[in-house]
């Protein structure tokens, strides 16, 4: 048994080990997330008319759009130096995004103004509370990128589970009790977002290195720029629902990403434990074997798809019955899956801190999918949104693609 144990890690040329240890921890994390999403989810379906939940979805879109100001690549530098042992890093990233994420208040602030001068009230005064508790969301969860980065994935687990159980507890509460946009989508963020911070001075301790790293905040920085166009762009469709086909549309379309984004983010528990690895191994050998792990990763993915492609009729009859017609734009979203495993190489452009690199990626990226959507979603709806999705995501992998190869004759 140890023999074929050792012949199938020489195949794949992984650290089997490593990869089985902290993909279970990570697993866990993903099946406690998903099960929340789908409670959560159903609730929604069942509870709320789509027009409500469309605003719902518009709001928490808005949300995730702003953290694109809150410097997002600060959580993958600090992955990095935790993996490089360079702690008193953490807390100069944390003020950094902290202070950033106070532009983000601001903004849903206006926001919450425009919407009363519309006379949309709840949105309203939803957008405003929210607004209150948007820089800790911001910083929440950046401990679980420093103990990713320590490799320490049970403890992550753990309080990633935690956080989980207590937003979803807050939220179904807020949603069975009230009813209520305003609570929930208060209730939702800011459940989380203190928890979050409780934890976070818990579990990262100020270190005596007195290093500011400027090179990590520097890549930080730049990931962060680099990333406005593909959050942007990651959003824009989202957005552009709500804005040109109302929030009716914007509630079917957001049922319809719901399973495709839960695969994305169990395919993320590989990049996840990728990173630190990549980081570790000499760039000869990432080099040669880099393109045929992303090839191994494609073939589960293309596994993953099909499966669901075949069982999402059957999903959305049991547990959203009232969105059946979002069945086949979640099946057509699904193949935009298949572009993921041109992660892994994008990581080895970090690790080698091709920030120009980064920024074409992403910039192409973002002109992709604006352009695509504009022209595709007026002439077919929500359907030409997840087209839009296919196009942008297989462009990006292909410009990946081939900034690595050239990076690759180059060194």
């Amino acid at each position: 048994m140890n023999s074929i144990y050792r012949k199938l890690q020489k195949i794949i040329g992984l650290d089997l080990n490593y990869f089985l240890s902290g993909g279970l921890w990570g697993m866990v994390t993903l099946i406690v997330t998903t099960l929340s999403g789908i409670i959560i989810s159903s609730l929604f379906s069942q509870i709320w008319p789509d027009d409500i939940y469309g605003r719902y979805s518009f709001l928490m879109t808005c949300i995730g759009f702003l953290s694109l100001i809150s410097l997002p690549g600060m959580s993958q530098a600090i992955t990095q130096a935790a993996s490089e042992k360079k702690d008193s890093f953490f807390w100069n990233a944390y003020k950094i995004v902290f202070k950033y994420s106070l532009i983000g208040t601001v903004l849903l602030a206006l926001g919450s103004i425009y919407f009363y001068l519309r006379q949309n009230f709840v949105l309203s005064y939803a957008t405003l509370l929210c607004s209150l508790v948007f820089p800790l969301n911001s910083t929440g969860t950046l401990f679980i990128s420093y103990l990713n980065g320590k490799k320490k994935f049970d403890k992550a687990t753990l309080y990633s589970v935690i956080g989980q159980f207590v937003s979803v507890v807050a939220t179904a509460a807020a949603l069975i009790l009230s009813g209520s946009l305003v609570l929930v989508a208060f209730l939702s963020l800011a459940s989380l977002a203190i928890l979050n911070l409780f934890l976070t001075f818990k579990v990262v301790k100020k270190s005596t290195d007195k290093n500011s790293y400027p090179d990590l905040i520097k890549l930080g920085t730049h990931l962060s720029f680099s990333q406005l166009f593909t959050i942007s762009a990651d959003y824009f469709d989202k957005l552009l629902v709500a804005f040109l086909l109302g929030f009716s549309p914007n509630a079917v379309y957001a049922f319809a990403l719901i399973f495709p984004t839960q695969i994305h983010n169990i395919l993320k528990t590989f990049l996840t434990l990728g990173q630190p690895k990549i980081t570790e191994l000499n760039q000869d050998v990432l080099n040669k074997t880099l393109i045929k792990k992303s090839l191994l990763l494609e073939f589960l993915v293309i596994i993953i798809v099909a499966f669901y492609i075949i069982s999402a009729p059957f999903i959305f009859s049991i547990l959203y019955p009232n969105y059946k017609n979002a069945v086949f734009v979640s099946q057509i979203f699904a193949f935009s899956l298949l572009y993921f495993p041109s992660n892994l190489l994008a990581i080895n452009l970090i690790k080698l801190r091709k920030n120009k690199e980064i920024y074409i990626i992403n910039i192409f990226y973002n002109i992709l999918t604006v352009t695509s959507l504009l022209i595709l979603l007026p002439f077919f709806g929500i359907l030409g949104a997840a087209f839009s999705k296919i196009i942008s995501r297989f462009g990006y992998s292909l410009a990946i693609f081939y900034y690595f190869n050239k990076m690759k004759r180059e060194t």
